[in-house]
């Protein structure tokens, strides 16, 4: 068997895991193209994991391309026409040794726990507010408002 997996189940898994982009294109209002190529992103800018079971790990593979790693990837889960967008993390975030073990016999990754996962709602590209900015001084720095103006006297 390819990947220590019974090949007879390799259909019913790409149906699946078909089935979780799908979800996730129709909560993104986004459109699914049709079968794409090996590696391509599934769905706009996401990556989808699906499992059947509601308490499910999310599988991160210890060799996703280097592209993919700043990438969102999403978990979905569910069977019978009843599907959950579990929550997402960041690829690279993903990678922690305390989560790596096998949830096939012989085919080890990084076991991702939902309670890890940022919520379905947080956006994930949207860019923390800023940090009050500070100024720097010869004795250290203080910080000031965004809209505090500089002194006239300040000179460096």
């Amino acid at each position: 068997a390819v990947n220590n997996q019974d090949l007879s189940e390799r259909p019913q898994r790409n149906v699946e895991g078909m089935i979780g982009e799908y979800v996730m294109a129709k909560w993104l209002h986004k459109y699914i193209c049709g079968p794409g190529m090996v590696g391509d992103v599934d769905v706009w800018l996401y990556e989808v994991r699906f499992t059947k079971w509601e308490s499910g790990v999310m599988p991160i593979q210890k060799n996703e391309p280097r592209d993919k790693l700043h990438l969102p990837f999403w978990l979905v889960t569910g069977k019978n026409g009843r599907y959950t967008i579990r929550g997402w993390l960041i690829c690279r975030d993903c990678m922690w040794n305390k989560w790596w073990g096998e949830l096939t016999p012989g085919r080890p990754c990084y076991c991702v726990p939902q309670s890890a996962l940022r919520h379905p709602d947080e956006d994930p590209f949207k860019r923390p507010e800023p940090k009050q900015p500070v100024q720097a001084t010869m004795f250290g720095a203080t910080a000031i408002t965004p809209n505090a103006a500089l002194k006239d006297d300040v000179r460096w």
